[in-house]
């Protein structure tokens, strides 16, 4: 049991609930809006489906979610039934860029939906067209998530080296 019982073992399974975390938070509301007329402050959010496949998203988050996905399962399954190598040092510390690139993609989503024309005319509640998007508390968790997860499971692979 103390075999299987280390640093590296339990920051390479953390690094991977992280990671399905993370990928969970996909299937939240992405992005919210508010616009303040006559006084009175109005809020909409933007569903996952809208944000990445309709015709006023963008795939980039989407992209950012399947990379946080894969890369945490090529690094815990590279931590866990590769032998120790430089070669398996190498592929995790890549598999943990992957997530964190994941990570920081989810974090620019407003960024593309905001640059991009057909989202400004979505109907959300009658909210003003041209209002900026920003992210959802969600999408703040599942990037920070994401870059977390890459970074223990990098972590992890260094402690296994010793």
């Amino acid at each position: 049991m103390k075999k299987y019982l280390t640093l590296s073992n339990v920051l390479a399974c953390c690094a991977f609930l992280l990671a399905i975390l993370a990928f969970a938070f996909m299937f939240t509301d992405q992005l919210s809006t508010s616009a303040t007329v006559l006084g009175k402050t109005t809020t909409g959010t933007v569903s996952f489906n809208d944000a990445f496949f309709s015709d006023g998203g963008s795939v980039v988050g989407f992209i950012g979610y399947l990379l946080v996905l894969i890369g945490g399962l090529c690094a815990c399954s590279l931590n866990f039934f590769v032998k120790k190598s430089n070669v398996k040092l190498l592929a995790v510390v890549i598999a943990s860029l992957v997530v964190i690139a994941g990570g920081v993609l989810i974090f620019l989503l407003p960024v593309f939906v905001n640059n991009n024309t057909g989202a400004k005319g979505w109907d959300l509640g009658g909210l003003a067209s041209g209002t900026a998007f920003s992210l959802t508390a969600t999408a703040i968790i599942a990037a920070i998530a994401g870059i977390v997860s890459g970074l223990l499971s990098c972590t992890a692979s260094f402690l296994a080296k010793k």
